[in-house]
């Protein structure tokens, strides 16, 4: 889950590009999950390409709950306390050490 919320407050497309491209990537906590030259994935007993994998799949935290849960399916809850904390929710993504 930590994941996803990464990917929402970063944007999945920065996820997703930063992987595909293979450049430079500078911010920390994304470089550590996506950069293939990391182990981070391997030390976890997965692949190194985890999260992209996921989030190219499922999506980021919101979209997985926009389509699951929230407004985009029949049960239309709204975010409420489920939104980021940037966006007066709960939800916070700690940085990945």
């Amino acid at each position: 889950m930590g994941a996803l919320r990464h990917a929402q407050c970063r944007g999945r497309r920065r996820y997703l590009e930063k992987h595909r491209r293979g450049g430079h990537i500078r911010e920390p906590d994304i470089k550590k999950l996506v950069d293939p030259e990391g182990n981070y994935g391997e030390q976890l007993r997965l692949t190194k390409d985890w999260v992209v994998r996921i989030v190219k799949h499922v999506g980021n935290y919101g979209e997985v709950f926009e389509r699951n849960v929230g407004e985009d399916s029949p049960l239309k809850i709204k975010r409420g306390l489920n939104a980021l904390w940037t966006k007066g929710g709960l939800q916070y993504a700690p940085p990945i050490r």
